[in-house]
């Protein structure tokens, strides 16, 4: 709201002595987690903000853990805005807003520039899969956490004779 009368001054009104004027301020966020640096609510300021620099703010992918054919952008739309995306209206009474999924591959250049002019709403949810080979990698890392000490060991008492 406070975008509408900065942007068009005619959305503004008039003030009157003795008029009270009570502004409330609901900061705005969006959410990102799963495999990103810091999973977290993203606040929005007056600037506009796209899905790039909302996951730059969590941190970024991670490197081992992160598939980038995995960025996922849920949020709930308008009817209209279902109609002109073309997929199927979820929304359980008339004129309801509908959840909507918005999936982008990183592995791809296109990905980039889509995600730096893709606009993250208020309540947008971002979620950043994990990688295929990160289960079977946080298999290994626990496997090496319970043998290493063991391993370790063998090796010293075996030096000490």
């Amino acid at each position: 709201m406070a975008a509408a009368l900065i942007s068009d001054p005619q959305e503004n009104i008039l003030a009157w002595p003795g008029d009270v004027i009570t502004v409330i301020q609901a900061p705005e966020k969006s959410s990102v987690f799963a495999a990103t640096s810091t999973n977290l609510q993203v606040p929005f300021g007056a600037e506009r903000r796209d899905l790039a620099q909302a996951i730059a703010k969590a941190g970024g992918l991670l490197d081992l853990r992160a598939d980038p054919e995995g960025v996922f952008l849920f949020r709930f739309e308008s009817p209209a805005a279902v109609r002109a995306l073309a997929v199927p209206d979820l929304g359980k009474e008339p004129g309801e807003s509908s959840p909507v999924l918005c999936h982008l591959n990183l592995r791809q250049v296109e990905g980039y520039f889509l995600a730096e002019r893709f606009p993250v709403q208020d309540n947008d949810l971002i979620y950043v899969a994990n990688a295929p080979m990160s289960e079977l990698q946080k298999f290994f890392t626990l496997l090496g956490s319970i043998t290493g000490p063991v391993i370790g060991g063998t090796v010293v008492l075996h030096g000490t004779h």
